[in-house]
């Protein structure tokens, strides 16, 4: 078995493992699911037309057949992997800007192909080619970025050095025809981004976005530096549930999520750690703690007029500072501003 068949063999076998683990994957949402197993199935279909080409008993019409469906594909490949994953940006107008591009690059690209031999085809349009593949990267990544902010991601390290490494296998074989490593590199640094989607997702909640209850444990517990830590309780949420039912009750758990993010996003992290609880780590600026939470209230009640069934919130403050925590643990942290919140809530009541 040459070089060029062993990678080609090596990207259909990577491709083939990742559709399978991601049909076997029940966290993920069918439609995300089903955009996962497209993108896939994309790279698949071009490593194997690859395989074929690289068949000595091939004709020369089907080997140049397969460069071509390489110089077609691959520049399209991240934003066919960013559509089918992020099944809402279907129709944006950066998606149909980049689509009308590819368009005019494919109908230049064919002549190109036609008017010049291929070697001189081969030179032109691998420049054309790079460029092509970029434009179409930066929109994936951009993406990529802002659906890790939305989760609350601050560490983009793992899409700074997936991005590296798939400019360098594209570059290589743009240099270099006969490394062939594009589909290889695009098979793995799709592997990558599904690892990191399928990481974020564990730590999130479903409904809300915001981070679960397990991510707010583990980081509270493993904090090393000062934080303000509140506590939220939707109060009377049952009743908004038993008049208006679920399904409304999952609104208002979304809407009131939004606001938090709109309040404490720049400062810290947002969770939701019960059915009706919510919490924010503040790890800077924990000064302005007061001025957030009056400004989360008064959110709060202006949306009250867009959404009058929007319950009341209560909340408890603290501050933490793990240096102390064998004198005052996360826990006692955690049960002050519990008791904080109650006390809120219990003035409000009397307020009424």
């Amino acid at each position: 078995m040459d070089y060029y068949t062993t990678i080609a063999f090596l990207t259909i076998s990577i491709n083939i493992i990742l559709i399978t683990i991601v049909a076997l994957n029940k966290n993920l949402s069918k439609k995300t699911r089903d955009g996962f197993i497209a993108a896939f199935s994309f790279i698949l279909i071009g490593a194997v037309i690859e395989l074929i080409g690289t068949i000595d008993e091939i004709s020369a019409s089907f080997t140049i057949f397969t460069k071509l469906v390489k110089f077609s594909i691959v520049p399209l490949m991240p934003l066919i992997c960013t559509c089918t994953i992020f099944e809402e940006d279907r129709e944006s107008l950066v998606v149909k800007f980049l689509k009308i591009y590819f368009v005019l690059y494919e109908i230049c690209m064919y002549i190109e192909y036609f008017t010049y031999s291929f070697n001189m085809f081969y030179n032109i349009t691998a420049k054309i080619y790079f460029v092509s593949f970029i434009f179409s990267s930066i929109y994936m990544f951009f993406k990529a970025f802002q659906f890790s902010n939305c989760y609350q991601n601050t560490n983009k390290i793992e899409l700074v050095l997936i991005i590296i490494f798939i400019s360098f296998g594209i570059t290589a074989e743009s240099i270099k025809e006969d490394v062939k490593i594009s589909w290889l590199t695009i098979a793995m640094a799709s592997a990558f981004i599904y690892i990191y989607y399928n990481e974020l997702i564990q730590c999130v909640d479903g409904l809300t976005t915001l981070l679960n209850q397990k991510s707010f444990s583990n980081y509270i517990e493993n904090v090393d530096v000062e934080v303000a830590l509140i506590i939220f309780d939707v109060n009377d949420f049952k009743i908004v549930n038993d008049t208006y039912g679920h399904n409304f009750g999952d609104k208002i758990l979304c809407t009131i999520s939004k606001l938090l993010k709109d309040t404490y996003q720049d400062y810290g992290k947002c969770y939701r750690i019960g059915g009706d609880e919510f919490a924010v780590i503040l790890t800077k600026e924990l000064d302005m703690v007061d001025r957030l939470n009056k400004k989360f209230i008064s959110s709060v009640s202006k949306q009250k007029i867009l959404q009058p069934e929007l319950p009341h919130i209560s909340y408890g403050t603290v501050q933490y500072n793990p240096k102390n925590k064998l004198k005052y643990s996360a826990t006692d942290a955690l049960n002050d501003a519990d008791a904080e919140m109650y006390k809120y809530k219990e003035q409000s009541k009397s307020n009424k």
